[in-house]
């Protein structure tokens, strides 16, 4: 698979908060537990490498994040009980890796 035809799935660790019918999965570049939702699997497919949170700021390009579909949104809102704007989540996410991502 060519770099630029990578999936990268970025994934809440075990410890913390996840959506209802979440599975646990493992973080291809550390080896932690990782939850990954029933809509992210499917957005992102079989291929894609589960990256933790805390192993997305050196793993990840912004030309290869995947857009967020409206499913992954609205489980995103269902677990912090609020709804969650695409902009909102395109800013965690560049928290998270240390810069701004477009094309969220």
């Amino acid at each position: 698979m060519e770099p630029e035809d990578e999936v990268i799935l970025v994934c809440m660790p075990e410890d913390r908060k996840h959506y209802p019918g979440s599975r646990l999965k493992t973080c291809h570049k550390c080896g932690q537990n990782v939850w990954v939702t029933p809509a992210s699997l499917a957005a992102a497919g079989s291929k894609a490498k589960l990256t933790c949170t805390k192993c997305v700021g050196s793993d990840v390009a912004a030309s290869m994040i995947k857009d967020m579909t409206e499913g992954q949104l609205e489980e995103i809102s269902k677990t912090v009980g609020r709804k969650i704007t695409r902009e909102e989540a395109e800013r965690i996410m560049g928290k998270l890796a240390g810069r701004k991502f477009s094309g969220l």
